[in-house]
């Protein structure tokens, strides 16, 4: 088989035989391999850019002759984490990994797994680091850390697990069978930014094209239903995601879950503070999310007038149209709902007349002369029967057009 040497373990790896380089740091003593450390860390200094290049990656075989050989985590750590092998950690099948740490027992497998879990980048989650840090991690016997780019690799390889076989198991599944989920899924609602799409559908080898709904929500609803997650915290754990806001491509994958998980009046009135920040701050899609839920509250007498006339208030003076014209219609429901507080709503509509819409400026109008003509009994405060008196200046002086 060979002895340990850097150009023995050079052919091998350009020869792409990363089960030989396997064999040979199992089969050799612990003191071999110490004596080989110092070698394999002067080879990859040594190594150029046009090293790497080819036929078959030198890079896994490197990766698990700096675990074979390494003396202590931070030394690996540094080796590991040079701009050549960074990237690759997952080019290293982790059952060969594995098979190598298991043959030199070495204490420090939980302190690498931390460390090069704190290094993950989110910019190549398919690049399966991820797989290494979690089996050093367990070697270890400790917890992964979960910054954002340990979330991105574990999302990464469940969509796009490296084994064929697995990648026939739905993402459904692999999620649920995932040691992590309990660790890692809090977090993907935590992180601004996750480095993943997480509106992608299952990924099927058969027609090699991706199926389906996409996998994320649909999954964790799913785990949801079976009484897998709790469904409260996933609940508020998505209201507050879409609460604190960002673009409408990052929070696609939570409107979804939270239409899948369908929620009753009774959790939507739990979380109107929520709905509230959402529907003045988000992007116009989830806006509309929480205006609708936010109506269903009301429509159930669980919605304080007030909240509705300060989120109102914003939309009006917001730029969505579509927003401002379902906030209008809000308002005439309220209006003849609540003519005890007819003049606030009516001053709270008139804002819209300031709109750069010149049709939603026309429908505020309509809403205020209607409501003005004929002030319903118990009306109180209702200045004038024109509009014109919900305005700091005559209506003439802001044409319509």
């Amino acid at each position: 088989m060979g002895s340990l040497s850097g150009d023995v373990l050079d052919e091998l790896a350009r020869a792409g035989r990363i089960d030989a380089v396997r064999d040979l740091l199992c089969a050799a003593g612990e003191a071999e391999r110490m004596a080989f450390g110092p070698e394999v860390a002067a080879r990859l200094r040594a190594m150029r850019a046009a090293d790497w290049q080819a036929e078959f990656d030198p890079a896994g075989s490197y990766v698990l002759a700096v675990l074979g050989s390494a003396p202590t985590a931070a030394a690996a750590e540094s080796l590991l984490c040079r701009r050549d092998l960074r990237d690759k950690w997952g080019r290293v099948p982790v059952e060969h990994a594995l098979a190598v740490l298991h043959a030199r027992k070495p204490p420090w497998c939980g302190d690498l797994g931390v460390r090069l879990g704190a290094r993950l980048g989110g910019d190549d989650p398919w690049a399966h680091g991820w797989q290494l840090v979690a089996a050093l991690c367990a070697e270890g016997g400790v917890t992964p850390p979960v910054p954002s780019g340990v979330i991105a690799g574990w999302i990464g390889h469940l969509q796009w697990p490296g084994l064929a076989a697995s990648r026939l198991v739905p993402f459904a599944g692999r999620l649920r069978a995932d040691p992590h989920l309990d660790l890692l899924l809090p977090v993907v609602f935590e992180a601004d930014r996750t480095g993943v799409d997480l509106t992608a559908a299952d990924w099927d080898p058969r027609t090699k094209s991706h199926v389906g709904p996409p996998a994320f929500p649909a999954a964790v609803a799913g785990l949801v239903a079976e009484g897998r997650l709790d469904r409260g915290r996933i609940l508020s754990a998505t209201v507050a995601r879409l609460a604190r806001g960002g673009s409408a491509t990052e929070l696609r994958a939570f409107a979804l879950l939270h239409a899948a998980l369908g929620p009753s009046v009774p959790e939507l009135a739990a979380h109107l503070g929520g709905y509230a920040r959402m529907l003045t701050a988000a992007p116009a899609p989830v806006a509309g999310l929480a205006q609708r839920c936010l109506r269903a509250v009301d429509k159930a007498g669980l919605l304080d007038l007030d909240t509705v006339l300060s989120a109102g208030a914003l939309v009006l003076a917001g730029p969505v149209k579509s927003l401002a014209k379902a906030q209008l219609v809000w308002f005439g429901t309220l209006a003849t709902r609540e003519p005890a507080r007819l003049a606030e709503i009516l001053e709270t509509a008139a804002i819209a007349l300031d709109h750069p819409a010149p049709e939603l400026r026309e429908r505020a109008r309509t809403l205020i002369e209607q409501h003005t003509a004929r002030p319903a009994p118990g009306a109180a405060g209702v200045p004038s029967n024109r509009p014109e008196a919900f305005l700091p200046v005559p209506m003439v002086e802001r044409p319509l057009s």
